[in-house]
C-alpha cells in the first residue's frame, strides 16, 4: 500500500468512526485506497419495506457512503452533487451488501464515479453513476 493510499484509508476510518448514520446502519470498510472504496452492510429486518425486501434508500445510502470515501482526500470533505441509480434486483433481509465505488474521472473539484452494489453471492443489486464535489473546507475533527 502506498503512503497516499494509507493516508486515504486513515481518513476513511476517521470519518467512519465519526459518522453516526453509517454506524447505525452497520456499514464497515472492506477496502479503501485512492479513488476506490468497498463498504459492506448487512440487511436487517428494520431495513425491509412493505414487500419484505431491503428499502432502496438503504441500498443508496451504502453506495453514497462508499463513493464519498472513494473521493476522500486527506482533510477534505466530498459530498454528493448528483447520482443516478438503477435497481437491478432486490436485496433480502440477511443479505450482506457490498458497494464498490470507483472514481473514473477528476475535473477540478468534481469526481465522477461508478458504484456497483452486489450481495455476498455476487448478484448485482444496483448500478449508480454519480458526481461528488470536493469542498474547500476541512473535515471537522471530533477527536
Amino acid at each position: 500500500m502506498t503512503t497516499q493510499d494509507q493516508s486515504v484509508l486513515e481518513t476513511v476510518q476517521r470519518v467512519l468512526a465519526n459518522d453516526p448514520a453509517s454506524k447505525m446502519l452497520g456499514m464497515e470498510i472492506v477496502y479503501a485506497k485512492t479513488d476506490h472504496c468497498q463498504m459492506s452492510m448487512k440487511v436487517r429486518q428494520d431495513m425491509a419495506n412493505g414487500y419484505d425486501v431491503c428499502h432502496g434508500g438503504f441500498i443508496f445510502a451504502l453506495a453514497d457512503t462508499a463513493v464519498a470515501f472513494a473521493c476522500a482526500i486527506e482533510n477534505k470533505v466530498a459530498v454528493s452533487a448528483s447520482s443516478e441509480i438503477e435497481f437491478l434486483a432486490s436485496a433480502s433481509v440477511g443479505d450482506t451488501l457490498i458497494a464498490t465505488a470507483d472514481v473514473i474521472h477528476h475535473k477540478g473539484r468534481n469526481c465522477f464515479c461508478n458504484i456497483m452494489v452486489k450481495n455476498e453471492h455476487g448478484d448485482l443489486i444496483a448500478l449508480i453513476h454519480g458526481r461528488q464535489v470536493v469542498l474547500d473546507g476541512q473535515q471537522p475533527s471530533k477527536d
